[in-house]
């Protein structure tokens, strides 16, 4: 009889222990359970995060392909004007060149007149 309560003794320490264990690995199971809820907000919050900041990058990298372009048809229209201004500046010169020929020639002409006249 002492070695059967021996026994159930030692067997309800057993069940005891058993009990407690189940009761460690529930709770751990819910903190763990809570640390995957937790990562898992985290990790939708860095995805989010990310989202948002590959479309900061995608709106940033349009507006600077814009102002490049813009700013290249700028430079093309002020490269133009100034091709326009060159060539407008060379006619200019070509005429200023051939009024002077023709004024030396006028000058010329002028001082043969005036050379008959006083001889």
């Amino acid at each position: 009889v002492l070695e059967k309560e021996r026994h159930e003794a030692l067997l309800q320490d057993k069940l005891h222990e058993l009990d407690e264990i189940d009761e460690s690995y529930r709770l751990n199971m819910t903190a763990l359970a809570g640390k995957e809820g937790e990562f898992s907000g985290t990790i939708m919050r860095l995805e989010g995060e990310n989202k948002r900041l590959a479309e900061a990058l995608r709106h940033t990298m349009q507006s600077w392909s814009e102002e490049t372009k813009k700013h290249h048809h700028e430079v093309g229209g002020i490269s133009q004007k100034t091709g326009d201004v060159a060539k407008g500046t060379s006619k200019a010169l070509a005429k200023l060149a051939m009024a002077q020929n023709e004024l030396a020639l006028s000058a010329n002409e002028l001082r043969v007149s005036q050379e008959r006249i006083w001889s």
